[in-house]
């Protein structure tokens, strides 16, 4: 008698988010135990471990974009996360302080870098290719 594929799948899938859920929790112990043995605050490796997810699937699509040669998927995705993410921090930013303000004396020359920095790639797109 075949096994029913539907069953299969269910039995796959539970399986899967178990193996995560596993997996998960090796890595919170092990950074935080490699966190502890270096001394740092413990607050450091749940910030690794958000950085690292947060990140890990802008960078397998712009990774996927340039195995297909496709430079738009590569800049987009580049391009698309960072402005989102300072967009967001932004706004947590403003919505716990309340406010916040911007002088343009206080904002001096790395920033002006890191926003020529994002607007670069623009720069390519002039030739039209």
């Amino acid at each position: 008698m075949p096994l029913d594929p539907l069953l299969f799948n269910v039995a796959v899938m539970l399986f899967s988010l178990l193996l995560v859920f596993w997996a998960a929790d090796v890595l919170v112990v092990g950074i935080t135990r490699y966190a502890t043995k270096l001394k740092l605050a413990t607050a450091f490796s749940g910030v690794f471990i958000v950085g690292l997810a947060s990140s890990t699937p802008e960078m397998i699509a712009a990774l996927a974009g340039l195995a297909a040669n496709d430079s738009g998927v590569f800049f987009g995705t580049l391009l698309g996360a960072n402005l989102s993410m300072l967009a967001l921090i932004t706004g947590i930013v403003a919505v716990v302080r309340g406010t916040t303000t911007l002088e343009l004396g206080s904002i001096g020359k790395p920033v002006w870098l890191v926003v020529a920095s994002l607007l670069l790639p623009l720069a390519f797109l002039i030739d039209g290719r």
